[in-house]
């Protein structure tokens, strides 16, 4: 689903696509996800695999109240994104399940850009975003994470 400008909201959906530029992918606007579950399938593009859930691109704004987010990866690279931002977009994330196949990469934005997450909350599979990926991934005020095993949990 591609969305170029305008506010949207994406509420109680399940998808189950191809993540090659994303499952969601936002080019302008702003977008709310509510309770929405994401399976980004791996996809070719271009010169490699990708299986993104959802990616953020220019000034847009995405934000995540909650949900499932994953991949089905077939292949042996390292590095699969679950959520991509890139030049000065921004993603915010205040509650959802994040799972993807190669941990690190859980929430990446492109180097050198000014793309943004903010996490005010949300559970995460072998990523920490306190630590993990910094300057790219923030913590919201007064957040604080623990651990749950393998998850990490971001709360306030």
């Amino acid at each position: 689903v591609e969305f170029d400008g305008g506010n949207h909201t994406i509420t109680n959906e399940s998808f189950l696509a191809d993540g090659g530029y994303g499952v969601i992918h936002v080019v302008h606007g702003n977008v709310t996800v509510n309770n929405t579950n994401i399976v980004a399938r791996e996809a070719f593009v271009g010169t490699g695999n990708y299986a993104i859930a959802v990616q953020a691109e220019y000034d847009s704004v995405v934000t995540i109240n909650g949900g499932r987010f994953e991949q089905i990866i077939t292949g042996d690279s390292d590095m699969y994104e679950l959520l991509y931002a890139s030049e000065n977009a921004q993603v915010i994330i205040n509650d959802g399940i994040f799972k993807c196949a190669t941990p690190k990469w859980t929430l990446n934005c492109k180097d050198g850009d000014n793309a943004k997450f903010i996490v005010n909350g949300g559970r995460f599979y072998k990523f920490t975003p306190e630590t993990d990926n910094p300057g790219e991934v923030v913590l919201g005020e007064g957040c604080t994470v623990t651990t749950d095993g393998d998850w990490y949990v971001v709360s306030n």
